[in-house]
Parts: C-alpha cells; sequence; structure tokens
C-alpha cells in the first residue's frame, strides 16, 4: 500500500487567557522579582526598627536582617523548588525567632500558596500540617520558654498560623487545579486539531491515490486498447476494408467510454455532494466492456462466470471492471506472441473471485516492482477487504488473481 509521509507539524492552537494575565505568564521573573521586594521592605524595616529603637540587643537586630536578606534570596527560587524552599525558610524562621522573637515570617503563606499551585492539594495540605506544627512549637518555645515574645505577639502568631496560612494553602491548591484543568483543555483541543489536521492530510492523499489509480486505469487501458486497434486498422486498411471500418468504430466506441469514465472521476473532485460516489459506478455489464476490447485487440478470450452478481454492489462491480481492464492491457502491453486469456468469476455471498491467464512469452515486471497497474490491483483488493496476487502462471503466461469483498459481507466473516 501507499505509505503517507506526515508534512509539516500543526500550528499550536491558540488559546486567550485573561486581561491580566499576560504580563504574568509572560515574565514570571519580574513577578518573583515583586513577590521578593514585598517581603524584603517591610520586615527589613522591621529589623532596623528594632535596631535603632533598641528594643532588642543589636546583634539579634542584625541577626534579623540578615535571615530577612537569605529568605529573600530563597523567594526568587520557589517555582523550581517549591518545597525545598519553604522547609529552608520554616527553619531559619525558628533561627529568626530565637533572635528576635519574631518566629511568623511573611514568606511562609508565599510559599504554601506557591505549593499548592504547583504540586497539587495534597503536598500543600501536608506542607500546612508540618509548617503549622514546626510553628506551634516553636512558638511555644520563643513566646513561653525564653520569653522572648510577648503576649500580642503570640495572639498574633496564633492567628496567622490558623488563618492565614491555610487560606494561601487552600487558595493555591484551587488555582492550581484551575490552571491544571485549563491546560488539559487547551492540550485535549490541541490534540483534536492535530487529529483533525491529520485526517485531512490522509483523506488528501488517498483522493491523490484514487484519482491517480481511475486516470491510470482509465487512460492506460484506452491507449493501449486503440494502439492495438490501430495497429489492426493500419493493416487491413487496404485488403479488407469492412474490418478496417468496424475496428475505427470500435476505436470511437472506447475512446468515448473513457471521455465519459473520466468526466465521471473529474466530476466527483469538484462536486461538494458527499453522498455523491467518488468512483464511477459499475453495471451490469461490466464484464463484457474489457473483454469486447481483448477480442476487438485480437485475442480469443474464454470467459467463465459461476454464480449471481445480483448481490455485488456497484463499487465492487466499478472495481471489478477496472482489475479486469488492466489485466487485459497488461497482456496487450507486455504478453509477448500472445493469443488468448482466459477469464474465470466466481461470485461469492456479496463479491466476486476474478481470476485471468494469457498465453504469452514475454517477461512481466519485477515483483518487487509491480508497477502501477498491479499497484492500482493491490490497493483496489485491499479497499474491498481483499487480497491480489500476480506472477507467472505455471506452464508458461501471466495470471492475476483477486478476491473482493463488500463490506457488509467482510464484517459478517469471522
Amino acid at each position: 500500500m501507499t505509505s503517507v509521509t506526515t508534512a509539516h507539524a500543526p500550528r499550536p492552537l491558540s488559546v486567550r487567557p485573561a486581561p491580566a494575565v499576560p504580563l504574568l505568564q509572560r515574565h514570571p521573573r519580574v513577578v518573583d522579582v515583586a513577590v521578593a521586594a514585598a517581603h524584603l521592605l517591610p520586615t527589613a524595616a522591621g529589623s532596623a526598627h528594632l535596631l535603632v529603637t533598641g528594643e532588642v540587643e543589636s546583634w539579634r537586630a542584625w541577626v534579623g536582617l540578615a535571615l530577612t536578606a537569605v529568605v529573600t534570596a530563597l523567594l526568587l527560587m520557589r517555582r523550581a523548588r517549591p518545597l525545598t524552599v519553604l522547609g529552608a525558610v520554616t527553619g531559619l524562621g525558628l533561627v529568626q525567632g530565637l533572635s528576635t522573637g519574631q518566629l511568623i515570617t511573611p514568606a511562609l503563606p508565599v510559599l504554601l500558596y506557591t505549593v499548592g499551585t504547583r504540586m497539587g492539594p495534597g503536598p500543600a495540605l501536608g506542607a500546612l500540617g508540618a509548617v503549622a506544627g514546626i510553628s506551634a512549637a516553636g512558638l511555644t518555645v520563643v513566646d513561653v520558654t525564653l520569653g522572648l515574645g510577648t503576649i500580642g505577639g503570640l495572639r498574633s502568631a496564633l492567628v496567622i498560623t490558623v488563618t492565614v496560612l491555610p487560606l494561601a494553602t487552600l487558595l493555591g491548591a484551587l488555582v492550581g487545579l484551575r490552571r491544571r484543568y485549563v491546560l488539559a483543555l487547551v492540550e485535549r483541543a490541541e490534540q483534536a486539531e492535530r487529529e483533525q489536521e491529520q485526517r485531512a492530510r490522509l483523506a488528501r492523499a488517498d483522493e491523490r491515490n484514487r484519482v491517480s489509480r481511475e486516470i491510470h486505469d482509465i487512460v492506460g487501458h484506452t491507449l493501449t486498447a486503440i494502439v492495438n486497434l490501430s495497429d489492426g486498422v493500419d493493416t487491413s486498411l487496404t485488403h479488407t476494408p469492412d474490418q478496417a471500418r468496424q475496428g475505427v468504430r470500435t476505436i470511437n466506441t472506447i475512446a468515448r467510454e473513457a471521455l465519459d469514465d473520466t468526466r465521471a472521476v473529474l466530476g466527483s473532485l469538484r462536486s461538494d455532494d458527499a453522498t455523491r460516489p467518488r468512483t464511477p459506478e459499475g453495471d451490469r455489464g461490466w464484464l463484457s466492456h474489457p473483454l469486447d476490447t481483448a477480442r476487438a485487440a485480437g485475442l480469443s478470450v474464454e470467459c467463465t462466470e459461476v454464480g449471481e452478481s445480483s448481490s455485488a454492489g456497484g463499487s465492487v462491480l466499478a472495481s471489478a471492471q477496472r482489475i479486469l481492464q488492466e489485466a487485459v492491457t497488461n497482456t496487450l502491453r507486455h504478453a509477448e506472441a500472445a493469443t488468448g486469456i482466459d477469464v474465470r468469476i466466481t461470485h461469492t455471498q456479496g463479491g466476486m473471485e476474478i481470476h485471468v491467464r494469457d498465453d504469452g512469452r514475454s517477461p512481466r515486471p519485477d515483483v518487487g516492482d509491480p508497477g502501477h497497474g498491479l499497484l492500482g490491483i493491490q490497493e483496489r483488493a485491499a479497499h474491498h477487504h481483499g487480497r491480489a496476487v500476480a506472477g507467472p502462471a505455471t506452464g508458461g503466461g501471466w495470471y492475476v488473481h483477486v478476491e473482493l469483498h463488500s463490506a457488509e459481507s467482510a464484517e459478517a466473516e469471522p
């Protein structure tokens, strides 16, 4: 069968996001810097205030400033390693609590939100539980055991732990679910578009093969018959003019039939009617047309037909006629000293078997390079769920054997 080569990669489906989203999606580093700056400025200002007012020892304030700078730097890596950054910031928060009494860093809600958006609800809830447990233990140590904090600070930290952190985690998980849902929809739409374009490419390739096969069979068979008949007319024109006139009439008939078939094939390309047959439908005279051509070209024809053809559809009859035409054409074109052909047609339930043999002596197309005609026979047989074989016949000559089945009979077979 003819292989189809995939063309250029399909164009990705364009999805227009909400108006405020493109800037955030196109410039994630700008957003990360803005978040880091939003954390650095107020936190550093608080530590500087403690340093200036002397509410805590100066070294504690300097430690707070240093930790603020480290946490700010870690925030720039939150997208790549959200859980690692969250764990590091939680640990640094304990150090900050031991130094300044401020355990809950403003970066924790941001990091929990990031874990929710990028890793899903499960890891986000687990991270929330770990952070809440570590923060509660740290608050107990800092504010109660060491006495570094105040009752107001403890209450504020507890409020942040039980309200802000869960809300940030929930919001991040919901946003992440929505993003993954939208991404799945986009991927599904892109996949559907790729499949549609692939189907269109395959349909175009199949249509090209169909038209090429039909034109080859019509033109090849007609020209071969005309050449052979015109040679006979030229030979008999002087001695047997009546036979020559009959040959000219036969050439005229063959040419007109070929012209009608060509118009039918080309008309199917211009028609937008999906119900119109893409190939000419065969009629009950499908068998006589190619055999009459063979007889007119000087071949003796022996034809045996077994069974009734009423169960075969029009498309099966049309393919059978084209196959028989191609077999006759091959004999006229390639069979040296051929004097006759033997045709056996066996009608089956919803299909038929065609066996054609000639008595020529010339070599035929190599099996590895069957040519367009034999390839067309194989394609027609495959289209009707059958098979086709051709080769040298035992005792001389060349044979073609084809099996054709209608779609209904092929589905009924086990």
